[in-house]
């Protein structure tokens, strides 16, 4: 049970910074987010993948912004 609640704590809700740690892994990238939260999250499991997904290209665009503007 314990283990459960620790568990819940962190992977309760959808926790952006273990999501984008596990995508910038370079031997897992977004399969591993595919493959585990059906697993966590049930009938979300495809909202949290689209929230995700979502934040992650959001990030890269302010990146790539945020660098055009620098080369300028």
């Amino acid at each position: 049970m314990k283990m459960k609640e620790k568990f819940d704590k962190y992977w309760g809700e959808c926790n952006l910074l273990m999501a984008f740690g596990a995508i910038m892994d370079p031997r897992m990238k977004f399969l591993v987010i595919e493959f585990a939260y059906p697993m966590i999250y049930g009938d979300q499991s495809g909202q949290n993948i689209a929230y995700v997904r979502t934040l992650l290209y959001e990030l890269f665009e302010e990146y790539v912004r945020n660098f055009e503007d620098e080369a300028k």
